[in-house]
């Protein structure tokens, strides 16, 4: 019990350090942006930009406050936390995001065919008006996101920068975080890819919810998928290194969390 405990403590160490480093960006930040601006709320704030008339400024805000209504009374008493702890094992961290999605998923296809039953409200002309105004927002994030400055491929984070790795080590290390990066690329890719699907379900004269529901648990397999390989990336990390260099990861760690004053020189 005692190893396991030292093991998942480590295994949570090293992505934390990996996290911070200038390598890995905030691995969920771009999902976490992508699925806010597919809400309700930032749909509300695209409608402003079109002519709406009076009864269909009406008729959505009966949707939106019967959604409200709908998703209060059916919340949960207890909705399991939006990122699991660190320090799952792979089986555990599956069983957690089970728990999530089957926590919240009434919820969010009420949420889906709210969206679905404003889009229908919306004059042809009025959605194609939509379409293109997140086409051109897209096109933006796009631009601003080749112009961000690209990590430099054979750099390490700075904690592992302070370690004395062998030239072996040093490969090692490098090909696992390129192997990490190629992951992160893919899985934002995949869920861009069932976010457009969703959009196609919710823009659709008619709502088809088992369509919807499948597509659920291909979000679900997908994060699943993206969180094991994180895992695996940082267990991959800690069987390079040896119980010497982990132990000084630690305490390169509680200097950076008490602050520059602490760090080494």
């Amino acid at each position: 019990m005692e190893v396991l405990m030292k093991k998942r403590i480590v295994t949570t160490l090293i992505g934390a350090l990996l996290v911070s480093g200038a390598i890995v960006a905030k691995p969920d930040h771009r999902e976490k942006a992508d699925a806010k601006r597919d809400g309700i709320r930032h749909m509300m704030k695209e409608l402003r930009s079109l002519d709406l008339e009076k009864t269909q400024k009406a008729d959505i805000r009966l949707i939106v406050k019967t959604l409200r209504a709908d998703m209060k009374a059916n919340r949960p008493e207890h909705t399991p936390g939006e990122r699991p702890p660190a320090n799952l094992t792979e089986a555990e961290l599956a069983a957690a995001i089970e728990a999530r999605f089957e926590a919240v998923q009434a919820n969010q296809l009420a949420r889906a065919k709210a969206k679905h039953a404003i889009y229908q409200v919306l004059t042809e002309t009025q959605q194609e008006a939509l379409a293109a105004k997140k086409a051109e927002k897209a096109q933006k994030r796009s631009n601003h996101a080749d112009k961000r400055k690209r990590p430099d491929a054979g750099k390490l984070p700075p904690a592992f920068d302070e370690l004395d790795l062998s030239d072996d080590q040093l490969s090692a290390v490098q090909a696992t975080l390129e192997q990490g990066r190629e992951q992160r690329q893919q899985s934002h890719a995949k869920m861009q890819q069932l976010r457009e699907q969703e959009r196609t379900i919710i823009q659709a004269e008619t709502f088809d919810e088992a369509a919807w529901l499948a597509l659920s648990q291909q979000f679900k397999a997908a994060l699943i998928d993206s969180k094991t390989a994180r895992l695996q990336q940082q267990e991959a990390m800690e069987s390079i290194l040896s119980d010497e260099q982990l132990t000084e990861l630690k305490e390169i760690h509680d200097e950076h969390r008490r602050g520059p004053k602490h760090r080494r020189g």
